[in-house]
């Protein structure tokens, strides 16, 4: 009975320092026999470490507070500074603080892979996470289109591409679109020799339709014709033609299109009254577009001559053929068959009708209307630019023939040759 009563005077007698005392040499055969058997050593008690720092927090010691010695006290800081953040911060923080380190990383933010110890630095604190890093955007290459076409189609698209000023007179590329233009803009230069007795003609002209590609349009023309013999008939030295005109092309869809055509002109030597040279030429021509290779042409050509006020317009067009370069417009009245020597240059053979209605007067001061009538038979060969294309033509002129309007007398000459100088626009 004395023993315990001693026993608890003598623990009732410790002080904090005493006891930290006591369990330091309690634990120290214990830490030794670890090191010796290679054991894990036993950390410092976390109770009495948190308790000492709680002391330093607290900016007091227990030497300084004898209250902080007592049992109260003790057991609520041991209560303060055993909770499980304490226990393994080191310091008791407070309910608001957070550490940006216990959130981890967002969560579209992807963690850095630990860096290798070879090349770590050791003094450099590692990062948890690290912002995202923005793919460069790979640049946007458009696909080269290589064409031999310099981008212009050869089928549907051609009178889009010609308007929009996409393509140059590319003559290969043109034996190989389909047939859209049954009449365009030329200027023409023509010589017929002649005198005597034989009929002699040269003549300035334009036309009023528009030139290739343009869909539609107002056009005007002026023309003059100088005319040599016959010592038969006393005609006057020139003729002239002045006119405007209204075209309009287009496609109805992938396999029709048209070309048509109106104008009105006076044609006469103006000497006296050219009320009887009045003239309407017009023309109404369609295309089906058969295939890629073959088209039909149908329509009307109205010339509004006393020859032949109106023919029909017919045939077929051929291009896209085996023969590379190689296209024919077998249409009536104006057949063509063409060959492209290269982008550049080209040669055919075409046919056409020549002469006109003119109202003239006489030197009795008498006025007739006059008709002269020709068929030409014609070889060029033609260069383009970049704008136009320049023909040069040589060609037979036949079936030639001179009438006036109410005079059942004709008169016939000789054959001739042609020479020609185009421009087409």
């Amino acid at each position: 009975m004395l023993r315990l009563t001693n026993f608890r005077m003598s623990i009732r007698g410790l002080t904090p320092r005493n006891t930290a005392a006591l369990l330091g040499v309690a634990l120290c055969p214990v830490v030794w026999l670890g090191d010796c058997f290679g054991a894990e050593p036993i950390p410092p008690s976390p109770v009495v470490s948190l308790w000492r720092d709680q002391e330093s927090l607290d900016g007091s010691t227990a030497d300084n507070d004898p209250g902080s010695h007592s049992p109260e006290a003790i057991s609520s800081g041991i209560f303060r500074t055993t909770q499980p953040e304490s226990l393994f911060g080191g310091y008791v923080r407070p309910a608001s603080y957070v550490d940006e380190a216990d959130q981890g990383p967002p969560a579209d933010v992807p963690p850095v892979p630990p860096e290798s110890p070879a090349g770590s630095d050791p003094l450099q604190i590692p990062t948890p996470y690290a912002a995202p890093v923005e793919p460069e955007a790979a640049p946007v290459v458009k696909p080269q289109v290589i064409s031999p076409d310099d981008g212009c189609s050869d089928q549907k698209e051609s009178l889009k591409d010609l308007e929009a000023g996409r393509c140059d007179w590319n003559l290969e590329r043109m034996t190989r679109e389909r047939y859209e233009n049954y009449r365009t803009d030329e200027s023409v230069w023509s010589w017929i020799p002649g005198g005597g007795q034989d009929f002699g003609w040269f003549s300035m002209m334009t036309s009023t339709y528009e030139p290739r590609g343009k869909r539609s349009g107002v056009g005007g023309m002026i023309n003059i014709h100088w005319l040599g013999g016959p010592y038969t008939s006393p005609l006057p030295s020139r003729v002239y033609d002045f006119g405007i005109g209204f075209q309009t092309r287009d496609s109805l869809s992938d396999r029709f299109s048209y070309d048509l055509a109106a104008s009105v002109g006076a044609y006469s030597d103006f000497e006296d009254s050219a009320r009887d040279g009045i003239r309407f030429p017009s023309h109404a021509v369609g295309m089906v577009h058969v295939d890629s290779s073959t088209d039909i042409v149908f329509g009307l050509d109205y010339l509004d001559r006393d020859d032949y006020p109106l023919l029909p317009v017919f045939g077929v067009s051929l291009y896209n053929l085996d023969l590379p370069g190689l296209r024919m417009d077998l249409i009536f009245p104006r057949p063509r068959i063409e060959y492209a020597l290269s982008p550049d240059s080209r040669a055919y053979i075409a046919g056409n009708l020549g002469g006109g209605t003119w109202d003239i007067e006489f030197p009795d001061e008498t006025n007739k209307v006059m008709t002269y009538r020709d068929f030409r038979l014609l070889v060029g060969f033609e260069k383009a630019d970049d704008s136009s294309l320049g023909a040069l033509e040589f060609g037979y002129v036949f079936g030639r023939k001179l009438e006036f309007r109410n005079d059942p007398v004709t008169t016939d000459f000789h054959d001739a040759f042609i020479l020609q100088w185009v421009h087409r626009h």
